[in-house]
This record gives structure tokens, C-alpha cells and sequence, in this order.
């Protein structure tokens, strides 16, 4: 019999494991003598209860039910091939010498229920990159989230940045150029700020060179210079971005990845089609923009200590907010994983008892429905996806 195919959706290397201790376990002398021992209990209940009903052939009966159960359940050996649909590099992915019960019973769910996620993913026709068998749970919903901690991967270009938001774009809000609103509502900041209605060329901001020198500059002078070097900035971005989002992509394949999810998310989670770097660099703009107005606020004239205490109250709620959606983040996802590991790590020491009479048969039932019944959490993760999404 060649490899049975266990499909998994994350946690691959759980499954490896557990399979791989599994099969050690299975060939250990401890579990042999469970199996004897569950067999000397099993002879001895089919007797006292064959004196007690006068049923001689309950006995014979157990002894064929035993026999064919550990004949077919656990002495065949089958090699089981993880594969984990979030991790397709996963290593050691084959494990040999798994029972044949639970190897085959994994195998066969895990494919019914990989069907069944792909049927419902095509009942509500979301993007690619939006569906759950693809990027994991609410993996769009996830990245708008963290678009908003997006950060500019060159520091001197952050630093360039900061000072023209803050000497240039603040105070031509100030001076009524235009508005905060009018702002907030632009599809491209950047360029609203820098040609649709151009910079102040009476104010003059510190801009620092590619070769770490320090000049004045006015704020046309200091745009023009920015835009030179959006094109390189945006691509170590979204490189350094992605890679904090997906750690398990490889280098070369950082910024495909991005622009083919956020090209797709973008229209599907916004309603309006963009290129990915365009959408990116209208992120970053509005994080620039909205990470200096505290700071600027006290520079102004606010009260610094209200400030500071306003901006203290906002940090810890949002990182409060961060960590326990983080944390159901993952729980969500875990807990099927774990319930799922269960059942394949109990197998060897659950056996014995499938082996005595009378509770034996149920316990077999009841095991391979509970494999059955995991796969009903594929669907509902896709429902939860969808609508988280």
C-alpha cells in the first residue's frame, strides 16, 4: 500500500510529530502487554457472563469481533504523508509504521473534510486570496489590521518623512490650505498634499541626504526629493512588512505574494481596485500623518502633560485590544488543531480497550466519529472567516 494522505491546515509539523509518536509507541513492548492484558480481562467478563446467560457462543463471538479488530486495526502498517496546505516545504512530512486505524481514518477524514471547505469556499465565491483554505483564518481582515502599524522600512526616509508631515503638511492645515477632512478623504495623500495643492514654499524643513548630511531644504524642494525615493522605500517596505506577516514565505517570493493579496483584498474589502504599491503607499502616508499629531498637538500649544496622558490612554487600550485579538487569533484556529492531535495521540493507548467485550465496539464507534466530527470545523471556520472578513 503506498502513502495515505493526511491534508491539514496548519500545525503540520503537530501532526508529524504526534504520527511519528504514534508509531513508536506502537511498536513498544508496553503497549503489547496492554493488548494481552485487555484480552485476559476480555476471556475472563465472556466467561463469568456466559455461566451467568448460559451463552457459550458470546464468548466465541468476542474472540472473532478482538481477533478482526486487531487484525485490521493495528497490525497493518501504513506510511502517512502530512501535508499541511499553510506550510507546502514542510520537512520529514513522511512518517512509516503508523496502525493502519488511526492512519487510514485520519487520512479519510481529513480529505472529506478538505472537500468540504473547497465546496463551501465556492458556494460564497470570495477571491483566492481571501479564502481560508489559501491564507488562514481572516488572513484580510488581519492584514487591513496591522496595515495600520505599517511602518517605513528606511529610517532615514522615515525621518525625512516626519519632519515634512510635521513642517510642512501640519501647519498647511493650520494655515487653512486645507482641511483635516478634506485630508482624511483623499485616495492619495501624497499626491493631494505634494501637487494637487502643493507645499508651502516659505517654510523649510531638516532633510537629511543619502550621504547623512543635514541640510534646510523648503518643502517643495523636500517633497520633490521624497518622491525620488518612494519607488526603492516601498519595495524594502512591503518586504519588511510581509515578512513580519508571513514568516513562513521565502525571501524571493515576499513581494509577489503582497501584491497579489492586497491587489485582491483591496477591491474585495474596500469596494475600489488598486495596485498594491499605490495602496501600501497611501498606508504609510496615513500612519506618518497619524503617528506625528500628538507630538505636533504639544509643539502647538496643547497641554503636553493632557497630551501625554491622552496619547498614553489610547497606546494601552489599542495594544489591549492587539493582544487579545491576537490571542483569540490563534486560540481559534489551536483549538482544532489540538482536539485533532488528541484523538491521533490517544490510538495506541485507547486500543486495548477496543478490545474488550461489550464497551470495546462502542469505543471504536465513538473513535472514528469523533474523526468525523472535526471535519464539521472546517465549514464553520470558513463561515467565521466570511464573516470576520
Amino acid at each position: 500500500m503506498g502513502p495515505v494522505e493526511v491534508i491539514v491546515y496548519g500545525g503540520g509539523n503537530y501532526y508529524r510529530d504526534i504520527f511519528q509518536s504514534v508509531a513508536l509507541l506502537a511498536e513498544t513492548g508496553g503497549i503489547s502487554s496492554l493488548i494481552r492484558l485487555a484480552l485476559v480481562l476480555g476471556v475472563i467478563l465472556c466467561i463469568v457472563k456466559a455461566v451467568f446467560d448460559f451463552n457459550i457462543g458470546k464468548i466465541l463471538k468476542w474472540f472473532l469481533m478482538a481477533y478482526i479488530t486487531y487484525g485490521i486495526l493495528f497490525v497493518p502498517k501504513v506510511q502517512v504523508h502530512v501535508t499541511d496546505l499553510f506550510d507546502p516545504g514542510l520537512t520529514g512530512a513522511d512518517v512509516a509504521n503508523v496502525p493502519l486505524g488511526v492512519g487510514m481514518t485520519a487520512s479519510l477524514t481529513s480529505r472529506v473534510g478538505h472537500r468540504v471547505i473547497e465546496l463551501t469556499e465556492t458556494a460564497f465565491g470570495d477571491p483566492e486570496a481571501a479564502q481560508y483554505s489559501n491564507t488562514g483564518m481572516i488572513y484580510g481582515a488581519k492584514v487591513f489590521e496591522r496595515l495600520r502599524t505599517a511602518r517605513i522600512a528606511d529610517p532615514r526616509f522615515e525621518q525625512n518623512m516626519h519632519s515634512f508631515v510635521r513642517g510642512c503638511v501640519y501647519y498647511d492645515i493650520l494655515e487653512g490650505h486645507y482641511s483635516a477632512g478634506e485630508l482624511a478623504r483623499q485616495n492619495d495623500i501624497w499626491n493631494y498634499v505634494t501637487v494637487t495643492r502643493g507645499t508651502n514654499p516659505g517654510r523649510s524643513v531638516e532633510y537629511v541626504n543619502s550621504a547623512n548630511v543635514r541640510s534646510i531644504v523648503t518643502c517643495p524642494s523636500a517633497a520633490s526629493a521624497l518622491n525620488a525615493e518612494w519607488d526603492a522605500t516601498l519595495t524594502s517596505s512591503i518586504k519588511l512588512f510581509e515578512r513580519r506577516l508571513r514568516p513562513d514565505i521565502a525571501e524571493n517570493q515576499l513581494q509577489g505574494a503582497f501584491q497579489n493579496e492586497l491587489g485582491s483584498l483591496h477591491p474585495y474589502m474596500l469596494g475600489a481596485a488598486r495596485d498594491s504599491k499605490s495602496a501600501f503607499q497611501q498606508v504609510l502616508m496615513a500612519n506618518a500623518v497619524r503617528r506625528g499629531v500628538t507630538g505636533f498637538s504639544a509643539e502647538a500649544g496643547g497641554e503636553a502633560m493632557a497630551v501625554m496622558a491622552e496619547t498614553h490612554a489610547e497606546v494601552q487600550t489599542r495594544n489591549t485590544q492587539m493582544l487579545l485579538g491576537g490571542v483569540a487569533e490563534k486560540a481559534i484556529v489551536m483549538l482544532k488543531i489540538v482536539v485533532d492531535l488528541l484523538f491521533i495521540g490517544m490510538f495506541p493507548i485507547l486500543f486495548p480497550a477496543f478490545l474488550l467485550p461489550g464497551i470495546g465496539p462502542r469505543m471504536v464507534q465513538g473513535y472514528l466519529t469523533g474523526f468525523l466530527y472535526l471535519q464539521l470545523w472546517g465549514p464553520m471556520y470558513v463561515i467565521i472567516h466570511k464573516i470576520s472578513m
